[in-house]
């Protein structure tokens, strides 16, 4: 596992089922290789916490054709481009959560966007 590279994750998977470490670094293996629903089916093979859910959000916004690297303005932009969206479109609401989720609750505009989401849900 140590080695990180696609064969040796598989093989620690092998070893033990559902380890979630290897798991979420097969994910992110599989991000990075712009492979975002392989990430998301070994994902779903292990029970969610703040990791899986990271990694899934950068899955699905790479597969969205966004960019979890790309300048702070675009996420912004990207924000407020979906905020109108997200009442009726499922697939808008996921991707404003999914960025929200990358930024972090370390981010200071974090809680700002959240709010701005709560009130156009409610």
């Amino acid at each position: 596992m140590d080695a990180g590279d696609e064969v040796a994750l598989l093989q620690a998977l092998d070893a033990v089922p559902g380890h979630p470490a290897a798991t979420v670094a097969l994910a992110e293996l599989y991000v990075a290789e712009g492979r975002g629903d392989e990430a998301l089916a070994v994902l779903a093979k292990i029970p969610e916490t703040a990791e899986t859910r990271r990694v899934a959000a950068m899955a699905r916004v790479e597969e969205a054709g966004g960019s979890v690297d790309g300048p702070l303005a675009e996420v912004e932009a990207t924000l407020q481009a979906l905020l109108p969206k997200v009442k009726g479109d499922d697939d808008a609401r996921q991707q404003y959560v999914d960025l929200l989720e990358l930024m972090g609750p370390d981010d200071p505009r974090t809680a700002d966007y959240r709010k701005q989401l709560s009130r156009q849900l409610f």
